[in-house]
């Protein structure tokens, strides 16, 4: 599989330790998410995921360094995100808050299963 560009920006679940402490996420609570094309979008969660603190989560790829690769990944729910309806121009506004971006490495191998893994049949919000 080719690696993809750096700075591309994906969705997958990821752990959350500070949704979990809040049992987020609920029925309701808006996120952020990206979809295929790039395009950002505000969704609002229809049900209660089956275990707290495994929410959306964005995942930028920085570089690759050999086997390995540096990634930036960021929760998607209100923890780490602002979400603001604009009632002028009739849409959601989001901001990532830029403090709440962590670093990770992880092996190639690992990333291009995580791009790979598209849907969970298991888990949807």
């Amino acid at each position: 599989m080719k690696l993809l560009p750096p700075s591309t920006i994906i969705c997958r679940v990821g752990f959350c330790s500070i949704c979990a402490k809040e049992n987020r996420p609920h029925t309701g609570q808006l996120f952020l998410t990206i979809g295929s094309t790039g395009i950002y979008h505000v969704k609002k969660a229809e049900r209660i995921a089956p275990r707290y603190g495994f929410t959306p989560h964005l995942y930028q790829l920085v570089k690759s360094l050999g086997d390995n690769v540096v990634f930036n990944h960021v929760c998607g729910m209100e923890c780490s995100v602002n979400i603001d309806w604009d009632s002028t121009n009739y849409k959601w506004l989001a901001d990532v808050k830029e403090s709440y971006w962590k670093r990770g490495i992880m092996e190639l191998k690992d990333w291009n299963a995580l791009v790979m893994y598209k849907r969970d049949e298991d888990y949807t919000i």
